[in-house]
């Protein structure tokens, strides 16, 4: 927001982040696939060595308006509900990379991802998978491994909570200024 005179610039909070985004499809997929914390990625990092053995990285690689805003006004604030469709590119490298990626698409498509997701305290809801696709990874060996990667798409609730000025009361008061209308 822009700052005038003397008054401090207004501040916008938003309710999740995309740390929070990744973070719960990460807590996501330590529950139904065979690896530990330390074998999830954040994708597009440099200078990093892979993982070795199984790992999963998760980059958000689409955001799509699904609907327009919605808002709710209190005396200081204003919600605006913004929701969106994120797509978050989950890639699985190492040995069993295709029966992980089956096992994450099938039950991303299962109640379980709803209740789970549901539970994270964020709103955030599976909507689709796309089908698994293997491309290919070329390890710092020089050498071919297995990945496979499919896309997680999610719709995310934004609230974005602004500064408001409004007026809770008014003063209400009659000035005579001895004039007659319309002027004779």
């Amino acid at each position: 927001m822009v700052q005038t005179g003397s008054n401090p610039a207004d501040t916008v909070t938003v309710n999740l982040t995309e740390d929070d985004i990744l973070e719960q499809v990460g807590n996501w997929l330590l529950t139904i696939l065979p690896i530990t914390a330390d074998q999830i990625v954040a994708g597009q990092q440099n200078q990093v060595a892979a993982p070795l053995g199984l790992f999963v990285t998760m980059t958000i690689v689409g955001r799509k308006r699904l609907a327009t805003n919605a808002w709710i006004y209190a005396a200081t604030t204003k919600q605006t509900t913004t929701p969106w469709q994120i797509s978050v590119q989950v890639g699985v490298f190492g040995p069993g990379a295709g029966d992980a990626i089956q096992t994450l698409t099938s039950l991303f498509r299962d109640p379980i991802a709803a209740d789970f997701f549901a539970a994270c305290g964020f709103p955030i809801a599976p909507l689709y998978a796309s089908d698994a696709r293997q491309t290919a990874f070329i390890s710092e060996a020089r050498q071919y491994e297995d990945n496979w990667n499919a896309d997680l798409n999610f719709q995310v609730n934004y609230v974005l909570t602004t500064p408001i000025q409004t007026a809770t009361s008014a003063t209400v008061g009659i000035i005579n200024v001895g004039a007659t209308y319309p002027p004779e």
